[in-house]
Protein backbone atom coordinates (compact mmCIF):
# COMPACT_ATOMS: atom_id res chain seq x y z
CA UNK A 1 0.00 0.00 0.00
CA UNK A 2 2.95 2.57 0.81
CA UNK A 3 4.11 1.91 -2.70
CA UNK A 4 1.05 2.18 -4.56
CA UNK A 5 0.76 5.49 -2.37
CA UNK A 6 4.75 6.94 -2.91
CA UNK A 7 3.82 6.42 -6.73
CA UNK A 8 0.72 8.32 -6.58
CA UNK A 9 2.38 10.94 -4.87
CA UNK A 10 5.34 10.83 -7.97
CA UNK A 11 2.85 10.68 -10.07
CA UNK A 12 1.05 14.12 -8.90
CA UNK A 13 4.00 15.71 -7.96
CA UNK A 14 6.69 15.33 -10.86
CA UNK A 15 4.53 16.88 -12.97
CA UNK A 16 4.00 19.93 -10.89
CA UNK A 17 7.45 20.24 -9.44
CA UNK A 18 8.61 20.22 -13.50
CA UNK A 19 6.62 23.59 -14.32
CA UNK A 20 7.30 25.27 -11.15
CA UNK A 21 10.82 26.34 -11.76
CA UNK A 22 9.74 27.45 -15.36
CA UNK A 23 9.88 31.46 -15.86
CA UNK A 24 8.05 33.31 -18.81
CA UNK A 25 10.52 34.39 -21.30
CA UNK A 26 9.41 37.68 -22.59
CA UNK A 27 11.17 38.92 -25.74
CA UNK A 28 11.97 42.23 -26.19
CA UNK A 29 12.08 43.39 -29.94
CA UNK A 30 14.59 45.45 -31.43
CA UNK A 31 14.90 46.83 -34.46
CA UNK A 32 18.33 45.84 -36.49
CA UNK A 33 19.88 49.97 -35.22
CA UNK A 34 19.13 48.74 -31.72
CA UNK A 35 19.84 45.21 -31.72
CA UNK A 36 23.47 46.39 -33.44
CA UNK A 37 24.17 49.06 -30.13
CA UNK A 38 22.93 46.71 -27.51
CA UNK A 39 25.41 43.73 -28.83
CA UNK A 40 28.46 46.46 -28.88
CA UNK A 41 27.46 47.20 -25.27
CA UNK A 42 27.16 43.82 -23.86
CA UNK A 43 30.62 43.07 -25.62
CA UNK A 44 32.19 45.75 -22.83
CA UNK A 45 31.26 44.32 -19.75
CA UNK A 46 28.58 44.97 -17.19
CA UNK A 47 28.26 48.82 -17.12
CA UNK A 48 27.54 48.43 -20.88
CA UNK A 49 29.21 50.84 -23.35
CA UNK A 50 27.50 53.82 -21.02
CA UNK A 51 30.88 53.01 -18.80
CA UNK A 52 32.74 53.28 -21.73
CA UNK A 53 31.06 55.91 -24.16
CA UNK A 54 30.80 59.21 -22.06
CA UNK A 55 27.22 58.71 -21.16
CA UNK A 56 26.17 58.55 -17.47
CA UNK A 57 23.28 56.78 -15.96
CA UNK A 58 20.43 58.35 -14.89
CA UNK A 59 18.66 57.18 -11.55
CA UNK A 60 14.81 57.84 -10.41
CA UNK A 61 12.93 57.73 -6.92
CA UNK A 62 10.79 54.69 -6.59
CA UNK A 63 7.32 55.17 -9.09
CA UNK A 64 8.66 58.06 -10.78
CA UNK A 65 9.50 59.28 -14.44
CA UNK A 66 9.88 62.38 -13.30
CA UNK A 67 13.57 64.39 -14.05
CA UNK A 68 14.46 66.04 -10.64
CA UNK A 69 17.42 68.92 -11.36
CA UNK A 70 20.55 66.40 -11.41
CA UNK A 71 19.30 64.11 -13.46
CA UNK A 72 18.88 67.20 -15.88
CA UNK A 73 23.10 67.91 -15.50
CA UNK A 74 23.80 64.72 -16.09
CA UNK A 75 21.70 64.78 -19.47
CA UNK A 76 23.20 68.26 -20.43
CA UNK A 77 26.92 66.29 -19.62
CA UNK A 78 25.13 63.37 -21.74
CA UNK A 79 23.95 65.96 -24.62
CA UNK A 80 27.36 67.71 -24.52
CA UNK A 81 28.75 64.35 -25.35
CA UNK A 82 26.28 63.38 -28.10
CA UNK A 83 27.11 66.62 -30.09
CA UNK A 84 30.42 65.71 -29.88
CA UNK A 85 30.63 62.73 -30.99
CA UNK A 86 27.81 63.22 -34.34
CA UNK A 87 28.27 59.53 -35.36
CA UNK A 88 26.95 58.72 -32.14
CA UNK A 89 23.70 56.97 -32.07
CA UNK A 90 22.00 55.74 -28.41
CA UNK A 91 19.79 53.44 -27.45
CA UNK A 92 18.00 54.41 -23.71
CA UNK A 93 17.69 51.96 -21.95
CA UNK A 94 14.52 51.99 -19.14
CA UNK A 95 14.45 49.73 -16.21
CA UNK A 96 12.58 49.37 -12.87
CA UNK A 97 13.22 47.39 -9.68
CA UNK A 98 11.44 43.84 -9.05
CA UNK A 99 8.31 45.38 -7.34
CA UNK A 100 5.09 45.53 -9.32
CA UNK A 101 3.58 43.65 -12.27
CA UNK A 102 5.65 43.25 -15.30
CA UNK A 103 2.84 45.03 -17.08
CA UNK A 104 3.32 48.46 -14.68
CA UNK A 105 7.46 48.09 -14.58
CA UNK A 106 7.56 47.68 -18.56
CA UNK A 107 4.92 50.95 -18.77
CA UNK A 108 7.26 53.09 -15.85
CA UNK A 109 10.73 51.88 -17.69
CA UNK A 110 9.49 53.18 -21.28
CA UNK A 111 7.97 57.03 -19.12
CA UNK A 112 11.65 56.82 -17.79
CA UNK A 113 13.20 56.19 -21.28
CA UNK A 114 11.13 58.16 -22.94
CA UNK A 115 11.45 61.22 -20.42
CA UNK A 116 15.44 61.11 -21.45
CA UNK A 117 14.69 60.88 -25.43
CA UNK A 118 12.74 63.90 -24.75
CA UNK A 119 15.47 65.60 -22.99
CA UNK A 120 18.03 64.51 -25.61
CA UNK A 121 15.84 66.23 -28.74
CA UNK A 122 14.73 69.19 -26.91
CA UNK A 123 18.82 69.72 -26.10
CA UNK A 124 19.45 69.52 -29.68
CA UNK A 125 19.85 65.82 -30.42
CA UNK A 126 18.34 64.56 -33.99
CA UNK A 127 15.47 62.45 -33.34
CA UNK A 128 16.84 59.90 -35.72
CA UNK A 129 20.17 59.40 -33.64
CA UNK A 130 17.93 58.69 -29.94
CA UNK A 131 15.62 55.49 -29.71
CA UNK A 132 14.53 53.52 -26.86
CA UNK A 133 13.61 50.34 -24.95
CA UNK A 134 12.58 49.22 -21.48
CA UNK A 135 13.23 46.24 -19.91
CA UNK A 136 10.97 46.98 -16.76
CA UNK A 137 12.32 44.49 -13.77
CA UNK A 138 13.89 41.93 -16.60
CA UNK A 139 17.75 43.04 -16.79
CA UNK A 140 18.42 44.19 -13.32
CA UNK A 141 21.67 45.52 -12.72
CA UNK A 142 21.26 44.51 -9.12
CA UNK A 143 19.50 41.34 -7.76
CA UNK A 144 20.01 41.93 -4.09
CA UNK A 145 16.79 42.63 -2.11
CA UNK A 146 17.94 45.86 -0.83
CA UNK A 147 17.15 49.49 -0.65
CA UNK A 148 20.44 50.72 -2.30
CA UNK A 149 20.16 48.02 -4.92
CA UNK A 150 16.83 48.38 -5.87
CA UNK A 151 17.63 52.19 -6.08
CA UNK A 152 20.47 51.15 -8.51
CA UNK A 153 17.76 49.60 -10.79
CA UNK A 154 15.38 52.67 -11.21
CA UNK A 155 17.60 53.76 -13.78
CA UNK A 156 17.99 54.81 -17.79
CA UNK A 157 21.36 54.17 -19.05
CA UNK A 158 22.55 55.30 -22.76
CA UNK A 159 23.78 52.63 -24.72
CA UNK A 160 25.83 54.25 -27.36
CA UNK A 161 27.06 53.11 -31.06
CA UNK A 162 28.28 54.80 -33.95
CA UNK A 163 26.13 55.31 -37.48
CA UNK A 164 28.12 52.69 -39.04
CA UNK A 165 26.97 49.91 -36.33
CA UNK A 166 23.78 51.33 -36.21
CA UNK A 167 22.26 52.46 -39.24
CA UNK A 168 18.83 52.33 -39.85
Amino acid sequence: MKTIFKIFLMVLILPVASFWGCAQQRIVKRTPAENSIAQSADSRGPKGAAATSGLKTVYFDFDSAQLIDKDRQILKENAVWLKSHPDARVLVEGRCDERGTEEYNLALGQRRASAVERYYVHAGIRKSRVSSISYGKDKPVCIEETDSCRAQNRQVDGISGSKTLASR
